[in-house]
C-alpha cells in the first residue's frame, strides 16, 4: 500500500512540474511576447506597465481592432496585472483597446490549437528587413506565408514548397507595422512582427 501512495505521489509531483508559468507583458505599445505558446493547466500572468489594456477579444474583433472584449481574461488601463490558468485549449486574441491600431496585440496558442504537438519552437520562424527593406523569411516545413497590415487586412500571401528553407520577398509596402504568419505543415501558425521604416 505505501507503495501504491508513494507511486501516486511521484506522478502528482511530476504533473505538477510539467504546467508552466508564462508572462505577458504590456511595455509602450507591444507586448512581450506578442505570441506565446502554451499547454493546458499552464498559468498565464497579464502585466501592464504603463497606460495599457490586455483585452481578451474574437478574431474579428482583434483583427479590426475594435474596442471590445469577449468576457475572457483582462486587466484594465494601468492595471497592475493578473493570473489565469488555461483550461481550454484554443487561440486567444487580445490587445490593447486604445493602442491596437498601433499594432499593440497578440495571440496565445494553446493546447490543440498548435496542431498535432503541443509544442512548437519559435527559432524555426525567423523573419528579418534588410537595409533594401527586402523581407527575408527563414522557416522549416512551411506551407505558407501571410502578411498582414496593421488593421488585420491581408497584404501578401505566398504558397510554399515544403523541403524549402527560405525565401526573400520585394515588398514595396508603406511604412508601418505588419505581421508575418507563417503556417507550417503540421497546422502551427508563428507570427513574427515587423516594422518597415
Amino acid at each position: 500500500m505505501k507503495y501504491i501512495y508513494g507511486v501516486l505521489a511521484l506522478f502528482y509531483g511530476l504533473n505538477i512540474s510539467a504546467q508552466q508559468t508564462h508572462v505577458i507583458t504590456g511595455y509602450d505599445h507591444y507586448f512581450s511576447p506578442d505570441t506565446a505558446y502554451v499547454n493546458i493547466g499552464d498559468t498565464v500572468r497579464l502585466l501592464s506597465l504603463g497606460y495599457h489594456s490586455i483585452t481578451e477579444q474574437d478574431s474579428i474583433d482583434w483583427a479590426n481592432n475594435a474596442s471590445s472584449d469577449n468576457g475572457g481574461f483582462w486587466i484594465g488601463l494601468g492595471g497592475s496585472g493578473d493570473w489565469f490558468t488555461v483550461n481550454q485549449s484554443g487561440k486567444y486574441y487580445f490587445n490593447c483597446n486604445p493602442h491596437a491600431a498601433m499594432g499593440m496585440k497578440g495571440v496565445l496558442y494553446a493546447g490543440s490549437a498548435l496542431g498535432h504537438n503541443e509544442e512548437t519552437n519559435m527559432d524555426e520562424f525567423k523573419v528579418y528587413l534588410d537595409k533594401s527593406n527586402r523581407l527575408h523569411l527563414d522557416y522549416a516545413n512551411v506551407k505558407s506565408v501571410n502578411v498582414y497590415s496593421i488593421t488585420g487586412k491581408i497584404v501578401y500571401t505566398i504558397l510554399l514548397d515544403c523541403s524549402a528553407r527560405s525565401k526573400v520577398v520585394d515588398l514595396n509596402f508603406e511604412k508601418g507595422i505588419y505581421l508575418v504568419s507563417f503556417l507550417n505543415e503540421n497546422s502551427i501558425t508563428a507570427t513574427k512582427k515587423i516594422i518597415i521604416q
